[in-house]
C-alpha cells in the first residue's frame, strides 16, 4: 500500500537529507597546511656601518637541502660574508658585490635522512653599507629551491627586505671649551650675552638640538652636584638663546633647545653657572656640556 508523505514528513526527510550531508562534508574537508616561508627583515645602518642579518625559512617540514640567491644594488650595499646555517654542510657559496648577488647553497646531512622541521636559519648575511646617507636598495631572495628528505620540491612563498642607510646627524660646537676661572662661593658668573657658542647642524637633515651637563669633579674625586639651583657641594648651570634675556636650567638628562634646524644651519648660546653656596674643598672643579642631535 503506497503511502503518502504529509507536508511535515516531508520537511523532516530533506532535514535529516541536509544534517548528514553537512556531517559527511566536515569529515573529509582537510585542514589548510602554512604555507613554508622565506625571509629577510629589513635593515637601516649608518654609512660605512656593518650588521648582520638572518634568512629565515619559516614553517617548513623535513628540509635537507635549500639554494638561494640574494640581489642588491652594489651601490648601495655590499655582501660581506654569509655562513652560520642551521644546515650543516655548505655546498656553495658565491659573493659577487660587482654583480650585485650573493648565491648560497647548503644541505643536512644526516644518518637517518631527516630534515630540519620549523623555524630553520637558512644562513646569516653580513651586510655593509657602501653608499650615501639616505639611499636604500632592496633585498630580494630569488632563485629559491628547496628539497625535502624525499627530494621533492617545498613549494615556497617569499618575504623580501629593503637596505637603508640612515641619513647623517651630525652637530658641531666651538669654541669647544671655556674657563670660568676663579670664583667665589654662591657667585653668578656668564660666558657673556652676546651667543660665545655656536651650535651648526653638520648633517644633511633637519636636526633637533639637545643638551646636558655633568656633575663638577675635581682632579682627586671631589664632587658639586648639578642642579636646578646651587646649594651646598650643590651648583647650578643655565643656557640662553637671547643674549641672556631668559635664561633656562641644564641638567644631567637631555633636553631639547632648538628644533629643527636645517643644514649648515646654526644658533648661538651663551651659559651661566652659579656656584655652591658652601663647599667640601677648594679645588679646581670642572664639568662637560654635552651638545647632541636628534633627526627632526
Amino acid at each position: 500500500m503506497k503511502k503518502h508523505l504529509t507536508e511535515t514528513e516531508k520537511k523532516g526527510i530533506k532535514i535529516v537529507v541536509f544534517v548528514a550531508i553537512t556531517l559527511l562534508l566536515s569529515i573529509i574537508l582537510p585542514a589548510s597546511a602554512a604555507m613554508t616561508t622565506v625571509s629577510i627583515q629589513d635593515v637601516s645602518i649608518g654609512v660605512g656601518e656593518s650588521t648582520v642579518v638572518p634568512i629565515m625559512i619559516y614553517d617548513v617540514e623535513n628540509v635537507k637541502g635549500a639554494h638561494f640567491l640574494l640581489s642588491y644594488n652594489s651601490s648601495v650595499v655590499h655582501v660581506e660574508d654569509i655562513g652560520n646555517s642551521d644546515f650543516n654542510f655548505e655546498t656553495y657559496k658565491d659573493i659577487n658585490n660587482s654583480a650585485g648577488y650573493t648565491r648560497y647553497a647548503v644541505m643536512h646531512v644526516t644518518t637517518n635522512m631527516s630534515g630540519l622541521t620549523g623555524d630553520v636559519k637558512f644562513a646569516d648575511v653580513t651586510l655593509k653599507a657602501v653608499g650615501n646617507a639616505g639611499e636604500s636598495s632592496p633585498l630580494n631572495i630569488d632563485v629559491v629551491r628547496m628539497l625535502n628528505n624525499e627530494s621533492e620540491e617545498i613549494p615556497t612563498e617569499v618575504d623580501n627586505g629593503t637596505f637603508s642607510i640612515k641619513e647623517d646627524v651630525s652637530v658641531s660646537i666651538t669654541p669647544a671649551n671655556y674657563d670660568f676661572g676663579l670664583l667665589r662661593l654662591n657667585e653668578t658668573k656668564t660666558t657673556g650675552t652676546e651667543g660665545y657658542f655656536t651650535l651648526t647642524n653638520d648633517g644633511n637633515v633637519p636636526v633637533d638640538f639637545i643638551i646636558q651637563a655633568s656633575n663638577a669633579t675635581t682632579a682627586n674625586g671631589y664632587t658639586w652636584i648639578l642642579a636646578d639651583t646651587n646649594g651646598p657641594d650643590q651648583y647650578a648651570l643655565e643656557y640662553s638663546k637671547d643674549g641672556g634675556t631668559h635664561w633656562y636650567s641644564i641638567s644631567l638628562e637631555p633636553q631639547t633647545i632648538a628644533t629643527n634646524i636645517y643644514p649648515n644651519a646654526n644658533i648661538t648660546i651663551d651659559l651661566r653657572i652659579t656656584t655652591p653656596t658652601s663647599t667640601s674643598t677648594h679645588q679646581q672643579f670642572s664639568f662637560v656640556v654635552t651638545v647632541g642631535a636628534v633627526e627632526s
